[in-house]
């Protein structure tokens, strides 16, 4: 692993490390790591449209055009794909796990709407 590359591709503090590889290898190396978040399959729409809002807020247009970019063809925060209610050992009840299911869902939407309130006042 390269010395700029975050240990096991963390997902909090978005914002600076994609400010630091678009200033240090540009926008192809920003792509690149875009394109590497996206492939593990965690990258979620709305936390990656949030952090394009806080570039644009920045006025680094350039690299949140990129991150943008990407946010349109990530799923959403409530695709059922990061449910953890549907995997082992959970499946094993499907009638006792219902709820579970719709509490996750719920609390992804509500994580949803304070992520588009944070983005629209930083678009405003």
């Amino acid at each position: 692993m390269a010395d700029d590359e975050p240990s096991g591709l963390d997902f909090d503090g978005l914002t600076p490390w994609f400010i630091h590889v678009y200033n240090t290898k540009g926008a192809e190396g920003l792509k690149a790591l875009l394109n590497t978040y996206r492939a593990t399959g965690r990258a979620d729409a709305e936390h990656f449209e949030e952090v394009a809002a806080e570039l644009t807020a920045m006025k680094l247009k350039e690299p949140a055009k990129l991150v943008r970019q990407v946010a349109a063809k990530l799923p959403s925060l409530a695709d059922m794909r990061f449910c953890p209610y549907l995997v082992p050992p959970y499946t094993n009840d499907p009638a006792a796990n219902e709820h579970n299911i719709s509490a996750w869902l719920h609390s992804r939407e509500r994580q949803i709407k304070r992520i588009r309130k944070r983005v629209a006042a930083l678009s405003g």
